[in-house]
């Protein structure tokens, strides 16, 4: 059944941004075709595709059901497909951990990353790699850490910087960039921009590749990884002040991301607010509060709900997005009420989102924070693949003043 596995993955990720139902149909009528209980790698597949489908979709529950699916049935495999075997499953329990993550199933998705590999499964450096990328991804979920944590952590990078950058393959682009993340968020700006820039090509690349739509890794997760790149060494020129390389880059980012899943995925909500951001440092407020507004807009943020809720991204995102706004508001005149009532709805998505350590002005800054003068803050880390901020990994690591918005009052 291989060739036809082969037809019906291409078809269903084909149709998947257009046509997702149909997409999500004609997959299972291919499970239907193994039996009653399908296992093995194309059994696998399947379930993979459609977990892909469905997180996209922001619905999280289905697509960690069918992740873990993917990664159990491919553990039924016959002889001589071992290394294909350890890769899907890897691959599978990446998005299981990267779905749990982004739902704020934060215990879940420890456990899971740190308990679901069989032991004495076939291990080849890509399988490796995805599983050390997805402990490594729950554990920046957990930062800061202690010392002891932080060893653990610090040799994990090695390995995954060591072999990742000896492969020119997408599904390790993934390990990298996760490694990437991390490093900056330790202030290792410099390493992390260039690791980023690797994993922009990288993932390019592959993207590139007509083989890569019947592949493990489909192309729009390809894209999906250079745009979350491009994201990353935007915020690497933003944590150094580069704010024109930093626009630059965001304006590539957002492009990129707009190809993985159209131009009104929520994912956009967190490449329009980081480019806000950079307006707002360099006194473009009009367009940064257009800018803030639209990134609400796609995630359904409204400060006049009294339950907080935001669609298909983390509640820290929400969080970052509702505060970056009440900050600019804060600078303008006459408009105290409203930047009042967006701080009231980050703090109510931020308090939900129990990811991040200390208070939310300490994380990103008082409302006063444009005025210059404030006080220290930590740097954040905005990840695209999960949809959620990431804390710096040390406590206090990167606290940096911010640039004074002149004459923006």
């Amino acid at each position: 059944m291989g060739p036809m596995v082969d037809d019906i993955v291409k078809f269903a990720r084909l149709q998947s941004q257009a046509q997702p139902d149909q997409a999500l149909d004609v997959l299972r009528s291919g499970l239907s075709m193994q039996g009653d209980s399908p296992a093995g790698l194309a059994a696998g597949r399947l379930h993979l595709v459609m977990a892909e489908i469905e997180a996209e979709r922001s619905n999280w529950n289905n697509a960690a059901e069918r992740a873990d699916s993917a990664a159990k049935a491919s553990s039924a495999t016959e002889p001589g497909e071992e290394e294909k075997s350890a890769v899907l499953q890897a691959v599978a329990r990446g998005l299981c951990t990267r779905v749990l993550l982004s739902a704020g199933r934060d215990e879940e998705a420890v456990d899971y990353a740190l308990n679901s590999r069989v032991e004495d499964n076939f291990m080849d450096p890509v399988s490796m790699l995805e599983d050390l990328a997805s402990t490594t991804l729950v554990r920046h979920a957990m930062a800061p850490l202690e010392d002891e944590e932080m060893a653990t952590v610090h040799m994990q990078l090695d390995v995954l910087q060591g072999i990742a950058m000896e492969h020119g393959e997408a599904s390790v682009a993934n390990a990298a960039k996760c490694a990437a993340n991390v490093r900056l968020s330790m202030g290792q700006t410099s390493e992390a921009d260039s690791m980023f820039g690797w994993v922009q090509n990288t993932a390019e690349a592959a993207g590139q590749s007509p083989e890569q739509q019947a592949a493990v890794v489909s192309p729009q997760r390809c894209a999906e990884i250079r745009a979350d790149a491009l994201l990353g060494r935007a915020q690497a020129a933003i944590f150094m002040k580069e704010w024109q390389q930093a626009e630059d880059l965001l304006s590539q980012g957002l492009t990129a991301a707009e190809a993985v899943g159209g131009e009104n995925h929520p994912r956009l909500s967190m490449v329009l607010s980081l480019l806000a951001t950079v307006f707002a440092r360099t006194q473009r407020v009009t367009m940064a509060e257009g800018l803030y507004r639209n990134a609400a807009k796609l995630i359904k943020l409204d400060p006049s709900q009294a339950k907080p809720t935001a669609n298909g991204v983390h509640s820290s995102v929400a969080a970052m997005i509702a505060w970056q706004h009440a900050q600019l508001l804060t600078v303008l005149p006459k408009r105290e009420k409203e930047a009042q009532e967006w701080a009231d709805c980050a703090r109510a998505h931020f308090r939900q989102s129990l990811s991040l350590e200390g208070d939310i002005e300490t994380v990103f800054g008082s409302l006063e924070a444009l005025r210059g003068g404030d006080k220290v803050f930590r740097e954040v880390v905005v990840d695209l693949s999960t949809r959620r901020i990431f804390d710096g990994m040390e406590a206090g690591l990167g606290d940096a003043p911010p640039d004074e918005l002149d004459g923006a009052a």
